[in-house]
């Protein structure tokens, strides 16, 4: 089963608390952790900000945590793509001399007329 770095986990968790200390009230942090989790039904912050009642500061709040959230989400996507691109090694790719035989003893193969060129 696939685990982050845990150098990764760290920064991450680095980078939610340096955007969350910029508000001051409760209310504002509670908005921004909420604006921080990634969302399944894959609405825009936008979208998910019309369903905040609790005020015009925790809206704010909730728009820009959920924003910078999903631009360092692509980031990490995008660094994950790199590393998938990289350069394979040699020998990962050299299939000179490899032999794939696979008896499937339950098939049965039937031979066919030959084909005479004609459809009939």
């Amino acid at each position: 089963m696939w685990r982050p770095n845990p150098e990764q986990v760290l920064l991450r968790q680095k980078r939610i608390q340096n955007i969350n200390i910029k508000y001051s009230t409760q209310l504002q942090k509670q908005c921004c952790a909420d604006g921080m989790v990634e969302n399944l039904m894959d609405y825009t912050c936008e979208r998910r900000a019309e369903f905040i009642i609790d005020g015009a500061e925790c809206v704010s709040a909730f728009l820009h945590c959920c924003k910078e959230a999903a631009t360092n989400r692509q980031k990490a996507a995008n660094e994950n793509l790199l590393l998938a691109r990289c350069k394979p090694h040699p020998q990962a790719t050299n299939i000179q001399g490899v032999k794939a035989v696979h008896i499937v003893p339950w098939i049965h193969f039937v031979r066919t007329p030959s084909f005479n060129g004609s459809c009939q």
